[in-house]
């Protein structure tokens, strides 16, 4: 009886190095992926905003810049317009698709951070059980 009760004990401890290894290699590959995703995230929010600024620049110089004598005509202020219009749609297509890959690596990152609190709950009851 006692050979069975070390044996079991033995397994449960073999068992529990096994699992708080894993679970620290999950926390530190869990560590990496949120510095990058955090880091790629920082770097998509600098483009973005410079994009705003680039945007906000071209609207105030289209605004304030001084005519001269041959761009008084109706047909190239429309041009102008259709320029504007073409530029802050093509500013909304790219900020779009940076707002899509933001969300999909904030997605990543709570997954991580669920997968790794459950490893962390797993290990927590082995430890209870043993």
């Amino acid at each position: 009886m006692t050979d069975e009760h070390d044996d079991l004990i033995s397994y449960a401890a073999s068992m529990i190095q096994n699992l708080c290894r894993e679970r620290d290699e999950e926390k530190r590959t869990h560590a990496i992926t949120r510095s990058t995703a955090e880091a790629r995230i920082l770097a998509l929010e600098a483009q973005l905003s410079r994009r705003e600024a680039e945007l906000e620049l071209q609207i105030v110089n289209s605004g304030n810049r001084t005519r001269l004598p041959f761009e008084s005509h109706p047909a190239q202020e429309q041009m102008a317009s259709a320029e504007i219009i073409s530029m802050l749609d093509d500013a909304v297509v790219r900020n779009k698709v940076l707002e899509v890959e933001i969300k999909s690596l904030l997605k990543r990152v709570r997954c991580s951070n669920h997968i790794l609190h459950l490893l962390s709950y797993f290990s927590c009851l082995v430890f209870t059980l043993a």
